[in-house]
């Protein structure tokens, strides 16, 4: 099938790998103009046209695609279809409706679970042992269109919001080339969302980072987890803002009556145990405001991390 490739972001960049080793015809990438990025703020292409570009795809320069002569500049092509990918516009019905097969979206939940921004943090702040990708036809209604195809895979619970993103992308990538397949075959049958079990997730802010050590372990966990990409998770220790990197649940009973926030010991392997609201947690890799991330045992050595101090007050 001959394809134009719409993405904004990381994500979707497997998939253009994917597409690009199948039989289906990539005609054009459109994804953002170059910018200003990182503190020299020097203009920087958008990783997908660097990947476009070492495939050999042309890359289109269009901004906004629901222009009229964004449209007609499309149109030219004569697309079969068009797949959409973190693209980041809002689509209108003269986009959505101009090739003949239709949008393909790829988005990583198990739809209608988890519709909106922040699937893969959501499923693992849930501490859902099973995520998944989904493809379907694109609507009007954010992320409600009809399903055509679903994959997933099992975690074992200490995967963070990285691990399950990259996983999620090669998946997705798989997935869109069996959906393209089977839509070029006509085996392809839509099936309708069905939004009574629909679920939402909002897109994330900084506000988000901050730890309630009353949270049981198992919440603190899986929110360390989630926020691992963005926005992380954050504590005070001391007067100065912690981040806590990555945790593991203690397994033991109970936080033996301390304050939640309270640290209980440090014990290798594992980590800084935490009192939690219920349970405790074991803090394995942390980093203190302007300096570098480390390892529990560094961090306790260098900071006299003792059982006693408590993590989340200002002073």
């Amino acid at each position: 099938m001959k394809l134009i490739y719409f993405t904004a972001g990381d994500f979707g960049l497997p998939a253009l790998s994917a597409l690009h080793q199948s039989s289906h015809v990539i005609q054009g990438v459109v994804t953002t103009p170059d910018k200003p990025q990182g503190r020299g703020q020097h203009v920087q292409p958008a990783p997908a046209k660097v990947l476009a570009e070492k495939l050999g795809i042309p890359v289109l320069r269009i901004n906004k695609v629901n222009k009229p002569e964004s449209l007609e500049e499309l149109r030219t092509f004569s697309s079969d279809v068009f797949v959409v990918a973190s693209f980041g516009q809002i689509l209108n019905n003269d986009f959505l409706n101009l090739p003949p097969c239709g949008c393909v979206n790829i988005h990583p939940s198990l739809l209608p679970k988890y519709r909106g921004a922040s699937p893969i943090a959501e499923a693992l702040m849930q501490g859902d042992q099973v995520v998944g990708t989904t493809t379907m036809r694109v609507s009007s209604e954010l992320d409600a269109g009809d399903i055509l195809l679903q994959d997933c895979i099992t975690l074992q619970g200490n995967e963070n919001a990285k691990d399950v993103w990259d996983r999620l992308a090669v998946l997705s990538g798989e997935l869109l080339v069996r959906t393209l397949d089977e839509l070029e075959e006509g085996s392809l049958k839509a099936v309708p969302q069905n939004s009574k079990k629909a679920t939402y997730c909002s897109k994330l802010t900084k506000e988000d980072s901050a730890l309630d050590w009353s949270w049981t372990a198992e919440k603190i966990h899986n929110r360390v987890r989630g926020l691992y990409l963005w926005p992380g998770t954050t504590t005070v220790m001391n007067g100065k803002k912690l981040k806590i990197i990555q945790t593991l649940v203690d397994s033991s009973l109970g936080n033996d009556q301390k304050k939640p926030g309270e640290v209980l010991e440090i014990k290798d392997p594992h980590g800084i145990r935490v009192a939690c609201g219920k349970g405790s947690v074991y803090i394995h890799k942390l980093q203190l405001e302007g300096k570098r991330p480390m390892r529990y045992d560094d961090f306790a050595h260098g900071h006299q991390i003792k059982p006693g101090l408590v993590l989340g007050e200002a002073f």
